[in-house]
């Protein structure tokens, strides 16, 4: 990543630490804090609310891009849980000291899926050369997160280059600040093609799924799972409870594999 790209999302997460009202600094005592990928939204909703009813603690969310989450730890924000989207942005808090590394812990995988909208007529198949552009045309766009800096741009990037189609798309592309806008692009008809995470999919009734990217096609997918290094004490309930059996089927419906299931086809590549 570039040193300005890093400026800008420092910028970024400065001007939202500032427009932080001052009573957000001080924590209450039942209240505990997760940072989570915009991936993780709807399912990381579901298990910290049914969490909730059953504790009396409060979860408060915080979903944006992992280099965005990652940028506001760094310059303070209260966190207890961190879960980012690669490991990329999870090595990066803990070479600074910013979370527990006894914590981290592979949690989730996912998948990568070419989307339209939801009427659109498309049949592409994903394959060496497979026609993208043709189907584009000069005037159509595709909307991937951005992959100077956004994990799902990243993989997106790596896939459409093993593919033989990166450089034929780069009139075409629309970068977002996370995988969540390029998913809304193409809901909202502004996008003719995306790429998100599998998980994205499921939540989103006005698209549909083209074709799944093959997982050897991009490094494998993780989601690590860490306790800040300011995490509150109650802060490792819920992170236990992010790991249990409950957890993991809600995850599963929502499209993710465990962790371990993605790194066993990782080592077989």
């Amino acid at each position: 990543m570039s040193k300005m790209k890093i400026n800008i999302i420092l910028f970024i997460s400065n001007i939202f630490l500032i427009c932080l009202p001052l009573n957000s600094w001080a924590q209450a005592a039942n209240e505990i804090t997760i940072f989570a990928a915009s991936s993780l939204t709807d399912a990381v909703k579901e298990i910290g609310n049914n969490y909730q009813k059953k504790t009396g603690y409060k979860i408060v969310y915080s979903f944006a891009s992992s280099a965005l989450l990652a940028k506001q730890i760094e310059a303070g924000a209260k966190a207890d849980i961190i879960m980012t989207a690669d490991s990329d942005w999870t090595q990066y808090l803990q070479s600074r000291n910013l979370i527990k590394p006894q914590s981290r812990f592979d949690l989730l995988g996912g998948h990568l899926v070419l989307i339209a909208p939801k009427n659109a007529n498309v049949n592409l198949k994903i394959a060496k050369n497979f026609p993208i552009a043709q189907y584009l045309g000069a005037q159509g766009k595709i909307a991937i997160a951005d992959p100077s800096y956004v994990p799902a741009g990243k993989y997106a990037q790596t896939a459409l280059v093993k593919f033989g189609v990166w450089d034929s798309l780069q009139n075409q592309i629309i970068r977002t600040e996370n995988v969540r806008m390029a998913l809304n692009y193409v809901a909202h008809g502004e996008a003719n093609l995306g790429i998100v995470y599998k998980s994205d999919a499921f939540v989103e009734p006005d698209i549909k799924i083209v074709s799944e990217f093959p997982d050897n096609s991009h490094k494998a997918i993780i989601y690590p799972l860490s306790l800040t290094i300011n995490a509150s004490s109650q802060a490792q309930s819920f992170y236990d409870y992010l790991k249990s059996p409950y957890a993991m089927g809600v995850f599963g419906r929502y499209g993710f594999n465990a962790a371990a299931e993605v790194l066993t086809e990782e080592r077989k590549k």
